[in-house]
């Protein structure tokens, strides 16, 4: 009777214990969605201590939507990805159901380059698979036997692919220069004429403001390929593209302010009055406007064109590069956008003052 007494109380005992069981003890398998080829990869598996004598191996399951068939390497038990960083009893905060809570587990770093994936592939959907060895039995016969325990991602992730990203990018924007252009052929105009102002000089205001939509436009589509999420956008980007905006815009009027002042002292050569006329061989005429600033007529070097000029390319450049690095949108420093906008203000600063000058004329004259 004492024996069945503790046979029940043993077996009512594993039974509580099982049913207390909580799934934190679990492993749980973490791979962070819109991760790139190009970079090192992580995931992370909560409730486990994986080392590297347990031999851990990613596996990841992905196929064509279309055709069905396997991604090259990928869904190939001869083809595990091995980590070549194991970091074991970290932790993480995880969010899940706008709940965030704290978990502990293995942290892993892949390299999936090996990846094959082709130029017209910007990322692919994948299923993530961990498997590591959990247990070593010893058989009579001296050789080992090996338990394994595997975990399934619960859901899929999606892998960028940068060269893919860039060359739809690329498509992207040869195609949106190319309809701009054909639209002002059909109108018989020049090329740059959407960047010109009234005397067909290139206007250093409209082309900021080019080339930062072009900038920003192509990395934003470029990440939000890769990533399969449109990047946040940091606050000083935003900055420095209305800083770009307002001194286009400004810029464009005190243009248009210019051209009716000058108009009332008849300084506009007849060929830049005729506004339907587009000169043979001269497309691309008027770039070194760029850098200069006309004064009754003639073309003087400006040295706050200059820094205008020189500023936005630096910035731009560094934008793309850090971006490209970074794989994701590179906030452009604070001191850069107060610079920046210096620049643009010495510049609208000079257009202002020759308008000043030529009012004055014009009122010295009588002119209205």
């Amino acid at each position: 009777m004492k024996k069945l007494f503790l046979t029940i109380s043993l077996l009512f005992t594993t039974a509580t214990l099982l049913s207390a069981q909580d799934s934190s003890s679990i492993p749980v398998l973490i791979m962070a969605d819109g991760q790139l080829r190009s970079h090192p990869v992580k995931v992370f598996v909560a409730n486990a201590n994986i080392t590297e004598d347990k031999e851990p191996q990613l596996f990841l399951i992905g196929i064509y939507q279309s055709t069905r068939t396997k991604f090259g390497n990928v869904l190939n038990s001869s083809h595990p990805f091995k980590p070549y960083q194991i970091a074991s009893d970290q932790t993480m905060n995880y969010k899940l159901n706008e709940a965030t809570s704290t978990i502990k587990g293995t942290m892993m770093v892949f390299d999936l380059n090996d990846i094959h994936m082709s130029i017209n592939d910007a990322g692919m959907r994948l299923l993530p698979v961990v498997k590591w060895i959990s247990k070593k039995n010893t058989k009579p016969d001296g050789k080992i036997e090996l338990e394994y325990t595997t975990v399934i991602s619960e859901m899929e992730i999606y892998l960028g692919n940068g060269i893919g990203g860039i060359f739809y990018t690329v498509i992207l924007l040869v195609v949106i220069i190319l309809i701009i252009f054909a639209f002002e052929w059909v109108r018989k105009k020049r090329p740059l004429d959407v960047i010109r102002t009234y005397d067909g000089k290139i206007s250093l205001s409209l082309t900021q403001m080019a080339l930062w939509t072009l900038a920003v436009g192509g990395l934003v589509f470029a990440f939000g390929l890769m990533h399969l999420d449109v990047p946040d956008i940091p606050d000083s980007l935003v900055a420095l593209m209305g800083l770009s905006i307002a001194t286009g815009a400004v810029g464009h009027y005190q243009s248009h302010v210019q051209k009716n002042l000058n108009d009332k002292l008849g300084r506009l050569r007849k060929e830049e009055d005729d506004e339907s006329t587009v000169e043979s061989g001269k497309y691309f005429s008027g770039l070194a406007s760029l850098i200069n600033i006309t004064i009754k007529n003639e073309e003087y070097p400006s040295i706050a064109k200059a820094q205008y000029l020189f500023w936005t390319i630096l910035t731009i450049i560094l934008f793309v590069y850090k971006s490209s690095i970074e794989g994701k949108l590179w906030p452009v420093p604070e001191e850069l956008v107060v610079l920046m906008g210096i620049s643009q203000g010495s510049y609208l600063v000079r257009n202002q003052m020759e308008i000043t000058k030529d009012n004055k004329e014009a009122a010295e004259k009588g002119i209205k």
